[in-house]
């Protein structure tokens, strides 16, 4: 009498929950079980990119080459950009991480304080903007300024004003309607005004020259 096919052997689907996606599909088929397409579900931070389900669930008895789905943390849905000025990048990074989101494109920018030189100035989106978990989230890195900033010269005769700015490794421009009398009465760009060495600055006297 001829006997029908062996009864495929029973498996348990194993215990993946808190593995990475990776460490989880190599359970999964070494217990004789097939994977189908993992799906995305949203959870904590913490368990964002981890195995925090199975379908058929974990410790089912199923046949074998049965199709196991993984259901896989997401992070939350939506988070607040936690406040990264001042702190280095890779505090930045650790902040973000716990929040759910990645370190983006990073740039430099010139700072006036000193103590910001190397670490963040700015975030792209700000501070406390509320975003999708997992973005990512740029970031601006505080740099020496190496402009030189334009001092005021009101009231210094013309040569003075003139030999103050060559000093700064600018370029003095004096008007052409000026005599050795005429007293400065303003520079353009403005006192204040943060330019590039080398750069022209013109200096006003009051005779029309404003």
């Amino acid at each position: 009498v001829l006997s029908g096919p062996p009864a495929p052997q029973t498996v348990e689907v194993p215990p993946v929950a808190g593995l990475s996606e990776n460490d989880a599909r190599a359970q999964i088929l070494a217990a004789g079980l097939r994977l189908g397409d993992p799906q995305r579900r949203e959870s904590s931070v913490e368990q964002r990119g981890q195995v925090i389900d199975t379908n058929p669930p974990i410790g089912t008895q199923v046949d074998e080459r049965t199709v196991v789905t993984l259901i896989v943390g997401s992070g939350p849905a939506s988070v607040n950009v936690p406040l990264l000025a001042g702190k280095t990048l890779e505090e930045a990074r650790t902040l973000l991480e716990q929040a759910g989101l990645e370190l983006g494109t990073q740039t430099q920018q010139e700072t006036p304080d000193s103590r910001l030189v190397g670490r963040v100035i700015g975030s792209t989106p700000p501070a406390g903007s509320p975003v999708e978990g997992g973005s990512a989230v740029a970031v601006a890195v505080g740099i020496e300024q190496t402009g030189v900033q334009i001092p005021d010269l009101s009231g210094q005769d013309l040569d003075e004003a003139a030999n103050a700015l060559r000093q700064l490794g600018l370029n003095p421009q004096r008007p052409d309607s000026a005599d050795d009398n005429d007293r400065v009465s303003g520079t353009d760009p403005a006192a204040g005004t943060r330019v590039q060495r080398g750069s022209d600055v013109e200096l006003l006297t009051g005779n029309g020259d404003e």
